[in-house]
């Protein structure tokens, strides 16, 4: 599902993508050549009265942790442009004519009268353009289609290329590669880029979206094709659930690190990192409980503090003037904090030499003191990551001097991030406030982040909060664990009021027993968070050792970048596509020496 950073007075989303996003205390009122009003508030959540502080219009230069951090909502949707621009020369994107709502009203395909609802027939009618590309070069008259499914970013035409496990499944059977973009994510705008109205974002009709798109290739030069789809994290859900609401329409899936168990409190997230930190990837649990303490150290500091030592946290955190003033502006520095090493944790198999678990391990080991590791972490990998997913350069003491940029679901080449060089834009500061953030979610807002926390509220939680037992510890402190944060930002932000409700329905929507699934595999990493929430070992679920989000994904058995268990998982799949692919109509295997395509 995306990967975002810990939300922080925002729900703590990791994406899958995962991302950072909470609600502000201070924000910009307006400007003139000589100083800058600011609202500030003493609470995050209710209206608070307006104090004007002159700020000199020149000190206010930048950057807020949304956009610092967005990189795990956003680092599904950003790109590595160099070789995205030479892909789409060879591969442009199309649009397919899209139904507006599937369901005419109703909430999902259940609830239709087969049809007859005059308003169902009406909506019907209407289309919007929803983006997708397609890879034909290797397709044999007669051969498999593999779909590639969109999720909450963008997509582009590497989808279809060599990055991904499908590419390669096409040149083995002589198959096509399609990917189709998500509604209300990208290109794929059903209200042309209006996100005021997102009462038709849902999982539901994104199933329906899809159902829709592959019926229609099927009526042209895909009419003998099957369908394989394949989608990680959120869309490893939608592979998962495509297959069990459409078995006519798609002949098989694989579904990658898909938290297909909706949860609203999910503290098992933090759990996850505190135990891959120690694992033997990471070293030992001294690394965790090292961390940990720092952590709960430098929040003493900023929380219970003397001044001199608040005073020398915020400048640690090179925090903007007057925005770390309220709890729940507290409570936003402490996510950003200690989700930073979470990130490590989610994409270890795809980050870069020196960003990994094992990097982590060794800063921690090599600090004197809790405290300092816990700073060198954050100096390493949280400011590091700001200039590399936004193009901010804080001025000052923490400055990622190689300004090297990395992605995550869309990495440039195959299986391994790949570093470039960009231009940052320097900023005096970092704005860890929570009302510009929570501005930031309002329908002009940057569609991915928008969208995303809309469909968390409306469908599925994944907030990631904090809960500690004697045999299981948490890398995440309590400082934003109250749920009821979360549903300060859905009821605030979109009117939803009853979260816990709505994610008891997304479960009970989609629950299907284990005997009941068919043509579906799972696979997970052994030390990916999002893994609590999926399928467990079975004959239906592959486990890969050591293995982080999305793994088994990226690359192909040949590709030297893809570690060897994920490989040998690799090998497997390709075994299993041409067994469903071999077999026919009525559940039996081709005889041997027949073409599996005419």
């Amino acid at each position: 599902m995306t990967r975002q950073h810990r939300g922080k007075t925002m729900p703590r989303l990791r994406p899958f993508a995962g991302a950072a996003f909470a609600v502000t205390t201070t924000t910009i009122l307006s400007t003139s050549s000589s100083n800058v009003v600011l609202a500030t508030s003493a609470s995050s959540w209710s209206s608070p009265p307006t104090i004007a502080v002159p700020y000199p219009a020149s000190k206010v230069n930048r950057g807020n942790t949304l956009n610092v951090i967005l990189g795990q909502i956003k680092e599904r949707e950003k790109k590595h442009h160099i070789l995205r621009r030479k892909i789409e020369k060879e591969i442009p994107e199309q649009w397919f004519p899209q139904v507006f709502d599937h369901f005419g009203g109703k909430k999902h395909v259940a609830e239709q009268k087969n049809g007859a609802d005059g308003k169902a027939s009406e909506e019907k009618k209407k289309t919007w353009p929803q983006r997708f590309f397609e890879n034909d070069e290797h397709f044999k008259a007669g051969g498999p289609v593999f779909l590639m499914i969109g999720g909450e970013g963008e997509i582009s035409a590497d989808y279809v290329g060599d990055r991904f496990l499908a590419a390669y499944l096409g040149k083995q059977f002589g198959g096509a590669v399609l990917a189709l973009e998500h509604r209300f994510y990208g290109q794929s705008q059903p209200h042309g880029g209006d996100l005021s109205d997102l009462s038709l974002l849902s999982s539901q009709q994104a199933l329906a979206d899809l159902a829709g798109f592959v019926t229609a290739k099927k009526k042209g030069k895909y009419s003998k094709s099957k369908f394989l789809c394949l989608g990680g994290s959120y869309p490893g859900n939608l592979a998962a659930w495509f297959r069990q609401k459409y078995p006519d329409v798609v002949d098989g899936c694989f579904s990658f690190s898909a938290p297909i168990f909706a949860k609203k409190d999910f503290y098992e997230y933090g759990q996850m990192v505190f135990k891959a930190l120690g694992s033997v990837v990471g070293g030992n649990t001294e690394v965790s409980a090292k961390l940990l303490s720092g952590y709960e150290s430098i929040l003493t500091d900023l929380n219970a503090g003397t001044p001199a030592a608040r005073k020398s946290v915020l400048q640690n955190l090179n925090a903007c003037p007057f925005t770390v003033l309220s709890q729940a502006d507290e409570a936003n520095v402490e996510s950003m904090l200690t989700g930073v090493s979470a990130g490590v944790v989610q994409y270890n198999n795809t980050l870069p030499s020196g960003r990994k678990i094992e990097d982590v391990a060794k800063i921690v080991g090599e600090a004197a003191t809790p405290e300092d590791a816990a700073w060198a972490i954050f100096s390493k990998f949280a400011e590091g990551e700001a200039a590399a997913l936004t193009g901010l350069k804080p001025r000052g003491k923490h400055v990622d001097k190689g300004n090297q940029q990395h992605d995550d679901n869309n990495k440039g080449n195959k299986n391994q991030s790949t570093a470039i060089a960009v231009t940052p834009i320097e900023v005096d500061c970092i704005d860890y406030s929570q009302r510009e953030e929570y501005s930031s979610l309002v329908p002009d807002a940057a569609a991915a982040a928008r969208s995303w926390v809309y469909q968390t509220c409306n469908e599925f939680g994944y907030f990631q909060t904090s809960r500690v037992s004697l045999e299981k510890k948490s890398l995440y402190t309590p400082g934003v664990s109250d749920p009821s944060l979360w549903d300060g930002i859905c009821e605030n932000v979109f009117g939803i009021s009853n979260v816990e409700a709505r994610v008891a329905n997304t479960r009970t929507y989609y629950d299907i027993d284990e005997s009941e699934v068919s043509k579906t595999i799972f696979i997970n990493g052994e030390l990916d968070p999002w893994s609590t929430l999926s399928r467990g070992p079975s004959p239906i679920s592959h486990i890969v050792p050591h293995g982080s989000h999305c793994v088994g994904l990226y690359g192909n058995p040949e590709d030297p970048l893809v570690m060897p268990a994920a490989k040998e998982l690799q090998r497997e799949l390709i075994k299993v596509a041409g067994k469903w692919l071999a077999e026919q109509a009525d559940g039996t295997s081709l005889a041997a020496g027949d073409e599996l395509y005419s």
